[in-house]
């Protein structure tokens, strides 16, 4: 057995080898524990794997943070899985924000995380860790994404000799606590892949006689040969590992997160109707290449717009000339319609700590004026805005310029749902020809009922359970 495993882990360091491109860059020596490659994300390497010209997995991956994230290493990773699988029909974007630490991005994944469904999470922040795991943990509530999370990379003022014995760590000392002691809690109990990217980053300065300013634009963030370096260590996670047998990369759409059924099966005997009782959050139709007639969908008896859950925000206007959404979190108490929402700004001080607004929606008309220190419940209980939500004093101090009186922040109300579908047919036949029809619902048991001519035309219907939607 042992043999055969150094036999496999020789074919895996092999291939890993012939990803990178070094260019003007040393490769890494050590690339990282094989047997740690990809462990936790094999339902996703498995769909990329298996695509073929005549059976093109989608596969949405998603990478989310900070700066960090938003370094060009990210792209230097896309572009290697676009080449390494050919096949495969990948949607891949990043929607990390520069300057949001974890207690900020918490929020904002609400509109950016959450509601995209990955099926593949590359993430990295800095900040709170209670805040850090409460995302982690939303994703495992929310969706069925596979995760893999990065630790920290060598910033300028950071020792080499750091102390890394995580017995002897504590938050005191919370960059090494932090990577050694946090980070792999996390990943164990979320069941996420971690990169042991710090470690390696040190032994690539030492083995090149490197100082870690040398690989950064400033004190933290990376150059090209650091981004070079970030993209080589995480490219050898994205990986088939087959010999590890993971159920849910044997059955990528039949396992215990996700389950497919043949949608000939659930018709009625009148052959106009689909009605069955699941555990899941989220449901999407299977069409053939041709595409379904219309079909109308129900959920636990009603339709999905009158399920007030059903309802989420968009991110709200940025500042000028960035991306930082001008209100980092938008909260509702009463049903939403669908809508555009717009608060305008007056009575602005001169270092916008304080203002005055209106706040209009394009359905629900005037809904109230507040202030930035108070909390906000519009009249009609559809918007609350809390006074550390607005982030209109920080993006001024870090990006300059002003706002003048009569600004307008707006934000849409996004469905999350469809009452009524007729899937289009496909462009390409070999992708497969999928809609989803409500994704976000409750715990709990629910019924859907599917009627319309457009139901002969279904070939399944796939329905989503997130690992701790229950819990």
């Amino acid at each position: 057995m042992r043999k055969n495993i150094i036999i496999v882990f020789s074919i895996v360091i092999s291939s890993i080898r012939s990803f990178g491109q070094s260019g003007d860059f040393h490769m890494p020596n050590n690339i990282g524990d094989p047997e740690q490659f990809g462990v936790h994300i094999q339902r996703t390497m498995a769909l990329l794997q298996n695509s073929t010209p005549e059976q093109q997995n989608t596969v949405r991956i998603l990478f989310y943070g900070q700066s960090i994230t938003e370094g060009d290493w990210w792209k230097i990773v896309r572009d290697d899985l676009v080449e390494r699988f050919p096949n495969a029909n990948l949607i891949i974007e990043n929607l990390a924000l520069g300057g949001y630490a974890s207690q900020i991005l918490v929020k904002t994944a609400e509109t950016d995380l959450y509601p995209y469904q990955p099926d593949l999470l590359i993430f990295h922040v800095y900040g709170s860790h209670h805040a850090y795991e409460n995302i982690i943990q939303r994703v495992r509530e929310r969706t069925t994404s596979e995760i893999l999370i990065q630790s920290d990379h060598y910033s300028a003022d950071h020792d080499l000799n750091e102390e890394r014995n995580n017995e002897n760590l504590t938050p005191d000392n919370w960059t090494p606590w932090w990577n050694y002691v946090f980070l792999p809690e996390i990943a164990k109990r979320y069941d996420a892949t971690l990169t042991a990217q710090r470690d390696l980053w040190r032994q690539y300065l030492i083995d090149n006689d490197l100082d870690p300013q040398e690989l950064l634009t400033d004190n933290v963030h990376a150059n090209d040969h650091g981004n070079f370096l970030m993209a080589e260590l995480l490219k050898p996670h994205l990986l088939y590992r087959p010999e590890l047998e993971v159920p849910r990369a044997k059955s990528p759409f039949d396992n215990e997160w996700i389950q497919t059924l043949n949608a000939d099966k659930l018709i009625t005997s009148d052959s106009d109707s689909i009605s069955f009782r699941f555990k899941g959050n989220r449901v999407d139709l299977i069409a053939g290449p041709g595409g379904t007639d219309q079909i109308d969908i129900w959920i636990n008896h009603r339709k999905p717009s009158q399920h007030p859950g059903l309802y989420g925000f968009t991110r709200t206007t940025p500042y000028p000339d960035s991306k930082w959404p001008l209100i980092t979190l938008v909260e509702s108490k009463a049903p939403l319609e669908l809508e555009t929402w717009t608060v305008t700004l007056h009575d602005i001080s001169d270092d916008v700590s304080e203002f005055r607004f209106n706040l209009h929606g394009s359905k629900t008309g005037f809904d109230g004026s507040g202030h930035s220190n108070e909390r906000f419940i519009s009249n009609s209980e559809r918007i609350i805005i809390d006074p550390e939500n607005w982030n209109i004093k920080r993006s001024m101090q870090t990006f300059g310029g002003e706002l003048q009186e009569g600004f307008e922040i707006s934000w849409d109300v996004l469905p999350y749902f469809k009452d009524q579908v007729s899937v289009p047919a496909s462009s390409n036949p070999a992708v497969e020809n999928r809609i989803t029809v409500v994704q976000g619902l409750s715990s709990g048991e629910h019924v859907i009922t599917l009627t319309g001519h457009g139901i002969s035309l279904l070939k399944a219907i796939r329905i989503y359970h997130p690992p701790l939607l229950n819990k």
